[in-house]
C-alpha cells in the first residue's frame, strides 16, 4: 500500500517537472540550445532515469573528423541520453514521424535534423550520404540501426540485425553502447511491448510512475571501414564490437565473426561454382563446335574424293 502511495506522488511531482523542463521548447533556438543542457537531468528523471554514468573508450578525444553517432535503440528516452553527453546531436527522422506530436517537431526542428519525405531506407541513405559529402561535422548525426537484443542460432543474446544505410558512406563511426540496470519488471526502463512498442504516451505514462533507475553509457573505441571492406561486412563489424560491449562475452564475438568468415566463404565458393560452371560451358561448347567442325570437314572430303572418282 505505501508503494502504491509513493509511486502515486512519484507521478504527479514527475509530470509536473516534465512539463516545466519542456517549456524550454518554447524559447528560441539560441536560448533553447543553452538552457537545454540544464534542463535534461530533470526530464531524464521525470522518465525514470538517473544521471547517465559515462565510460569513455575513445582513442581520440577530439572527435571533430567522426561525423556519426550509432547506438542501439533501447527507449524513447535515447534522444535525451545523447543530448546530456553530446550537447547537440541530429537525427535523420521520417517526416511521418517528425509530425507524429508537436513535441517531437519541436525538437527535430530545433536541432535542425534532417527530414525524409520518402519514407524508404533508400531516402534515408541517400540524406546520410549528402551530410556525409557536405563535410560540416560540428553537429553530429546520431543513428540507431536497430532497436533491441534478440537470441542468436546458438542461445547468445546479441543486437538485433542492423540496417546498413549509416554504413554505406563508409565514413568513421563513434559506437555509444545504452545499458540499464533494473530491479523488477514494472522498473523495466527499456522497451516493454505490452504498451511501449505502439504507443509512446502509454510508455511515457508508466515511466512517470517508475523509480529511476542507473544508466551506464559507453563511448566506445572508433570504428573505421578497413580497405575493401563493403557496407555490409562494416555494418556487421560495428555490431560484432557493440554486441561484445554489452554482453562481455568474448564466445558471441568470435561466433559473430565466424559466421561472417563463413559467409564470405560461402559467397566465393559460390562464385568459384557459378565460374566453374561457366568454363565447363564454354568447353563443352567449343567441343561442340570442333566436333561439329571436324564432321563437317570430313562430309567435305568425302563428296571431294566422290567427285574425283566420277
Amino acid at each position: 500500500m505505501l508503494e502504491i502511495i509513493y509511486r502515486c506522488l512519484l507521478f504527479f511531482i514527475k509530470l509536473k517537472s516534465f512539463i516545466i523542463a519542456h517549456i524550454v521548447l518554447l524559447f528560441p533556438k539560441a536560448i533553447f540550445k543553452l538552457l537545454l543542457p540544464h534542463f535534461i537531468p530533470i526530464i531524464l528523471w521525470s522518465i525514470g532515469y538517473n544521471i547517465p554514468t559515462i565510460t569513455d573508450k575513445r582513442k581520440h578525444k577530439n572527435d571533430k573528423d567522426i561525423p556519426i553517432i550509432v547506438y542501439q535503440h533501447s527507449t524513447f528516452a535515447d534522444h535525451y541520453i545523447l543530448l546530456y553527453i553530446f550537447n547537440s546531436v541530429k537525427y535523420v527522422v521520417y517526416d511521418k514521424h517528425r509530425q507524429s506530436n508537436i513535441i517531437v517537431k519541436r525538437f527535430t526542428d530545433l536541432f535542425g535534423c534532417i527530414p525524409v519525405f520518402e519514407n524508404t531506407k533508400t531516402g534515408a541513405a541517400k540524406k546520410i550520404q549528402e551530410y556525409i559529402n557536405d563535410g560540416d561535422y560540428s553537429v553530429k548525426l546520431a543513428i540507431a540501426p536497430e532497436g533491441g537484443r534478440r537470441i542468436d542460432d546458438d542461445g547468445n543474446q546479441v543486437l538485433a540485425h542492423f540496417s546498413t544505410g549509416a554504413f554505406v558512406p563508409l565514413a568513421p563511426i563513434q559506437p555509444v553502447t545504452i545499458q540499464f540496470k533494473f530491479n523488477d519488471i514494472f522498473d523495466n526502463p527499456t522497451w516493454n511491448y505490452d504498451y511501449a512498442e505502439t504507443n509512446i504516451a502509454k510508455w511515457y505514462f508508466w515511466r512517470f510512475f517508475a523509480i529511476p533507475v542507473d544508466i551506464n553509457v559507453t563511448l566506445m573505441e572508433e570504428a573505421y571501414p578497413t580497405e575493401n571492406m563493403t557496407p555490409k561486412e562494416y555494418c556487421q563489424d560495428v555490431r560484432n564490437k557493440m554486441t561484445y560491449e554489452i554482453t562481455g562475452n568474448p564466445l558471441i564475438f568470435k561466433n559473430l565473426d565466424n559466421k561472417i568468415n563463413l559467409e564470405k566463404q560461402e559467397n566465393n565458393k559460390a562464385k568459384e561454382e557459378i565460374i566453374k560452371n561457366e568454363d565447363d560451358l564454354k568447353d563443352t561448347k567449343e567441343s561442340t563446335i570442333d566436333l561439329e567442325s571436324g564432321k563437317i570437314e570430313e562430309k567435305l572430303d568425302n563428296n571431294h574424293h566422290i567427285e574425283q572418282e566420277e
